[in-house]
């Protein structure tokens, strides 16, 4: 199992650097997760990535040191399992509002 080395150096206090990718365009992470960044967040909110792209994408990103984080497009528990399953190691959750939303996010993403 692949650890996520972005969030292990947040926890030692250090900065975690990458990028947020849109377009869904697997060739291009492929490229920037081989360039030294710590994570590529991709972006299944506001980007054009489908579930095809968003695997091929992840794929991509294997092939490199950055860790793969992936945007939900909602607080849902099956759009953020299947990221997970696919092979995700961290979970970006929008539009939370409260305390119970932010809860249900985290068990969610624990599960």
């Amino acid at each position: 199992m692949r650890e996520n080395q972005t969030k292990a150096k947040m926890l030692r206090g250090k900065p975690a650097f990458g990028f947020e990718l849109s377009f869904g365009s697997p060739l291009v992470a492929e490229a920037l997760s081989r360039c030294g960044i710590d994570f590529i967040l991709i972006d299944n909110q506001h980007g054009s990535f489908g579930p095809e792209s968003t695997l091929a994408t992840l794929l991509g990103v294997e092939g490199g040191t950055a860790t793969p984080i992936a945007r939900v497009a909602r607080n849902d528990y099956t759009m953020i399992g299947r990221l997970l399953d696919e092979g995700m190691l961290g979970i970006v959750v929008p539009m939370v509002h409260t305390a119970e939303e932010a809860r249900s996010a985290a068990l969610r993403s624990s599960e």
